[in-house]
């Protein structure tokens, strides 16, 4: 494995009423872009949160810049929220606290919901979903699909990503190998 340099802006937390905290002190800040996952996670840990664990309940956005010096460039981030873990207060008396957090796609894609019919290639109908989930404006939809076998599909009423976990195991290319749905910083990739 080759060690890169990263280096981050201050993580930033903002309320829906935009009222907004700027991280001062973290230990640890992982981001996953993993090729068997639809969608981007994480977890950042606050060292002396303070205040800071009161005042989250979930839902809150997290965004923060990565700069890599073996990369494109700036990496923006934007994430949401969705549980505190492993809060407690070492040996100094420190509070440490661990937020985890999901891509905003992710948590539309496991809200929204879909009643439709497809008479269309598989292909078509990922494209078709993933055009449904509203695409943070930083990031875009790569479809690098030639092919699909498999057409049709009727989705009965459930979220994107039931559509999109049930539709991706019917989908293969020319040479009979599996299409795969993965995000990373640059979009969602087909």
């Amino acid at each position: 494995m080759n060690k890169q340099t990263i280096t981050t802006s201050q993580p930033i937390i903002t309320w829906p009423n935009n009222e907004y905290v700027v991280i001062q002190g973290f230990a640890e800040l992982c981001v996953y872009e993993d090729i068997n996952q639809m969608f981007m996670k994480g977890y950042i840990t606050c060292i002396d949160a303070g205040e800071l664990s009161n005042l989250i309940v979930g839902g809150e956005i997290i965004s923060f810049d990565l700069i890599s010096a073996h990369d494109k460039g700036d990496a923006s981030y934007r994430f949401v929220i969705y549980a505190k873990d492993n809060e407690y207060i070492d040996d100094r008396g420190v509070r440490i606290l661990k937020l985890l957090f999901i891509s905003e796609e992710a948590l539309l894609a496991k809200s929204k919901r879909i009643s439709n019919r497809w008479d269309a290639p598989v292909s078509d109908i990922l494209k078709s979903v993933l055009e449904y989930i509203p695409v943070s404006s930083n990031k875009q939809i790569i479809y690098d699909i030639s092919a699909s076998t498999y057409d049709g599909y009727i989705a009965p009423n459930i979220t994107c990503e039931e559509v999109l976990k049930n539709v991706l195991p019917l989908a293969f290319d020319d040479e009979g190998y599996p299409f795969v749905l993965f995000e990373n910083a640059d979009g969602f990739n087909l």
